[in-house]
C-alpha cells in the first residue's frame, strides 16, 4: 500500500505544479478594446492595400491581404509585428460593407486574441475595426 501512496501523492503534486505553471500565464492575458482605422483601404483585384491607424492597441502601418467577398484576410505590417484579421461574412449593404472578424497577432502582438466589427463606406473608402480582445 506504501508504494500505491507514493504513486499518488506523486501524481497530485505533479498536477499542482502544472497548474501553477499554467494558472499565472492564463490569468496574464489582458482585456482590450480594439480600434483601427484603414482611411484610404484599395482593393485591386483581390488584393488589398492601404495604411492603418490602431489607437487601442496602438499601432500604425501598412495594410496588406486579399479580398474575395465574402471572405477578408487582412494582413497589418506595424512596428514589431503583424496583425491579421481574417473576415468570413463581408456583406454590401447599400454603399456600405460590414462584417465581423476575428484578430490575431504576431511578434509584439503574439498573444493578441479578438473579434471586431467592421463597417467601411465603398465611396470614401474609409473603414473602422472596433471590438474587444485579449492581449
Amino acid at each position: 500500500m506504501s508504494v500505491n501512496r507514493r504513486i499518488v501523492g506523486l501524481a497530485v503534486s505533479s498536477m499542482l505544479v502544472a497548474g501553477a505553471l499554467v494558472g499565472p500565464s492564463a490569468a496574464s492575458a489582458k482585456s482590450i478594446k480594439i480600434n483601427c482605422t484603414v482611411p484610404n483601404n484599395k482593393l485591386d483585384g483581390t488584393k488589398l492595400s492601404g495604411t492603418v491607424k490602431c489607437s487601442s492597441p496602438k499601432a500604425s502601418g501598412k495594410q496588406s491581404g486579399v479580398g474575395t467577398p465574402p471572405v477578408l484576410k487582412i494582413v497589418w505590417k506595424v512596428k514589431g509585428g503583424t496583425i491579421k484579421v481574417h473576415v468570413k461574412n463581408g456583406t454590401v449593404k447599400g454603399a456600405n460593407v460590414v462584417g465581423d472578424g476575428k484578430v490575431t497577432g504576431t511578434g509584439k502582438y503574439k498573444k493578441l486574441k479578438g473579434k471586431v466589427k467592421i463597417k467601411g463606406s465603398l465611396s470614401t473608402n474609409k473603414y473602422t475595426f472596433i471590438g474587444t480582445g485579449t492581449m
